[in-house]
């Protein structure tokens, strides 16, 4: 079925790869989404300022482990007039 994902993800997150490891359940996302709106002035970005990944745990399933690896990025925000230089993306759409 085209369109359908195992996972209801926001908009701008995209499953990269599941992997089924000795230990348990690894499912990688990663954020797609190219701009981000700071979250204090609300100016549009394209400035990516890093990435770096967030891992998730929850309780065993079927006796394994479930992990949830996300890959996320910070961008910069081009307002000069704003305090918050650097804001999150990924973890919610915009």
């Amino acid at each position: 079925m085209e369109g359908t994902s195992l996972f209801d993800l926001p908009e701008g997150m995209q499953v990269s790869q599941i992997q089924i490891t000795e230990q348990g359940l690894v499912v990688e996302v990663i954020a797609t989404s190219p701009t981000s709106r700071c979250p204090a002035c609300s100016a549009l970005s394209d400035s990516i300022h890093c990435h770096y990944r967030r891992v998730l745990c929850d309780i065993p399933c079927v006796g394994r482990r479930v992990q949830l690896w996300m890959t996320v990025r910070k961008f910069t925000c081009r307002n000069p007039l704003c305090e918050r230089k650097v804001s999150l993306s990924g973890s919610r759409p915009l």
